[in-house]
């Protein structure tokens, strides 16, 4: 019994034995194969991308970024639709806030004008079409960034006048041909006066203001009593262009004062106004003003009218103020070799701004056409700068210590910059080049600073200028009565003492009589004693009533 039971153990293991080889080899009787590598570990599921998060309010911010450069030093987009759209509207309905105050009600009429004019002038102005602005700045070389601003209309939008005025169709820019080499600041671009004067006029006969409207409608006949022209047509005259030119000539050297007891040498400077103009009715008009000054330099020659008012005082810089005329520009200038200089840029007897190699760096990828450019030069800045560091090193009232570190503030890297602005149909966008970062602040300050800086220096210079022209004038009427004088006593054998009489000399000057530079009034005197004018109202320094003699 026992042999009989181990037997069928032993069978029932080398079943299960058996079964089990099978299942492993197959039921082939080959070698065992070598043991499997571990499988690899399934590669994670990818998670879902989360879905990008797309405004609830409309913006312009795709066709802003269309017109940008990415991945620069500064991006930025602003929208300006919410706050900007129905502007006109918000701005009427703020009167009712004034009209609430106690102070104000017995002024509601003048708010309810007040409120009406502007809402009338935002409305057709062309703001509330602004949808967006835009900035970007990326480094085009090592320190130097190209940069860009955009004030973003939608196609098909863009009839006000912020859209209108300052141009309408991108162009060539045919001024940067009359700029010298030594430009350092140029700005230039499209202006419509005539249409501004009539949206000027348009809007302040709606505004219900008498006493404006009276006065505006004055003007055009108070211009033509003062001129003989029409203001109008004055207007029409100019082509819708215009332009400021600063020029600082290094071969020409002048000391000036920058502190106390501090002389600084600077490349001299010159200043000229450039117009586009239609016909000669301005020039025409000038001209004719200065006909009966003998000082007047004339220069009519090959297409080039110029007239030049030399001025005898020992000024450090060359002061003739010009006016010329010349292909389609009016030039006024401080000086006739400006306008010499820019025509023979245009005539390519010079090489002018864009053959230097600044300004070919800085017109890198810009555009070719525009309504405007602003150009500043590395010169201008290290000028700026080093007559600042020189009015620090003269002034006795600073500390050595605040010396110290404003001159570091003011010795930094001059800023170079070249800006083309031009028209699209999706806005305003300013193009440059420029070191400095970012360049969009630069540009906009290089733009603003000089102006008023060449404003503040310019215009009492010219005044100064103007008015000492005028007071050499009268001392030169003064010496030609003195030379009648002497001529009509000895003709007549008059002695010292006789009374002298105006017809009595008129004879003996030019043109039969003494003309008036300023309305003065002349006074022969007698014989022995010098001729005198009498000034009739006030010129420069000198009061009404004051006596002039020729020296």
């Amino acid at each position: 019994m026992k042999e009989a039971y181990f037997m069928k153990s032993l069978l029932r293991i080398s079943v299960v034995v058996s079964v089990a080889v099978a299942v492993v080899t197959g039921c082939k009787q080959e070698p065992p194969p070598a043991p499997a590598p571990a499988p690899k570990a399934a590669p994670p599921a990818a998670q879902p991308a989360k879905p990008a998060i797309v405004s609830a309010e409309k913006n312009s911010f795709h066709e802003v970024a269309a017109h940008l450069d990415p991945g620069g030093d500064m991006y930025v987009y602003m929208s300006t639709e919410r706050w900007l759209s129905g502007m006109s509207e918000k701005v009427s309905g703020w009167r009712q806030l004034l009209l609430g105050l106690p102070n104000l009600q017995g002024d509601a009429a003048e708010i309810n004008q007040t409120f009406n004019l502007l809402s009338d002038l935002v409305k057709q102005s062309g703001l509330e079409e602004v949808s967006g602005v835009g900035i970007s700045s990326i480094a085009r070389e090592k320190g130097l960034y190209h940069s860009k601003i955009l004030l973003h209309h939608y196609k098909g939008a863009g009839n006000g006048y912020l859209w209108s005025l300052f141009g309408k169709t991108p162009h060539a820019l045919d001024a940067l041909d009359l700029l010298p080499s030594t430009t350092a600041f140029a700005m230039y671009g499209d202006f419509d006066v005539a249409s501004a004067w009539k949206v000027l006029q348009k809007h302040v006969n709606e505004s219900g203001f008498r006493e404006a409207r009276e006065a505006l409608n004055q003007a055009p006949l108070m211009f033509q009593q003062m001129t003989g022209l029409r203001l109008d047509d004055t207007l029409a005259s100019f082509s819708g262009e215009f332009g400021l030119v600063l020029t600082l000539n290094d071969e020409r050297m002048i000391k000036v004062p920058a502190g106390e007891g501090v002389m600084l040498d600077i490349p001299e400077p010159g200043l000229m106004i450039v117009c586009k103009v239609k016909d000669d009715s301005l020039f025409n008009y000038l001209d004719k003003q200065l006909q009966n000054n003998p000082q007047i330099m004339r220069t009519d020659r090959d297409g080039l009218k110029m007239r030049t008012m030399p001025v005898p005082l020992p000024f450090p810089i060359a002061i003739r103020p010009t006016i010329a005329r010349a292909g389609d520009y009016l030039f006024i200038a401080l000086n006739e070799m400006l306008v010499e200089e820019a025509l023979a840029v245009k005539g390519g007897q010079k090489t002018g701004l864009k053959a230097t190699g600044e300004y070919k760096r800085l017109a890198q990828g810009l555009p070719a056409q525009g309504n405007g450019f602003a150009f500043v030069s590395k010169r201008m800045g290290r000028t700026i700068g080093q007559i600042q560091q020189a009015a620090l090193r003269g002034n006795s009232g600073i500390t050595a210590e605040n010396k110290k570190l404003m001159e570091q503030y003011f010795g930094g890297e001059a800023a170079e910059s070249l800006i083309i602005s031009a028209k699209t149909d999706e806005g305003w966008l300013a193009t440059a080049n420029g070191t400095g970062q970012p360049t969009p602040v630069v540009m906009m300050a290089t733009v603003a600073f000089p102006v008023g800086l060449l404003s503040a220096i310019a215009i009492p210079n010219f005044v100064k200028a103007r008015t000492t022209a005028q007071l050499n004038a009268i001392k030169l009427n003064l010496r030609q009565l003195d030379a009648a004088k002497a001529q009509w006593a000895l003709e007549n054998r008059k002695p010292d003492g006789t009374a002298v009489r105006m017809q009595d000399l008129n004879p003996y000057l030019r043109r039969g009589g003494i003309q008036p530079v300023v309305g003065e009034e002349y006074r022969p005197n007698p014989m022995g004693t010098p001729p005198e004018a009498i000034l009739e109202k006030k010129q420069g320094n000198l009061a009404a009533g004051s006596v002039i003699r020729a020296d």
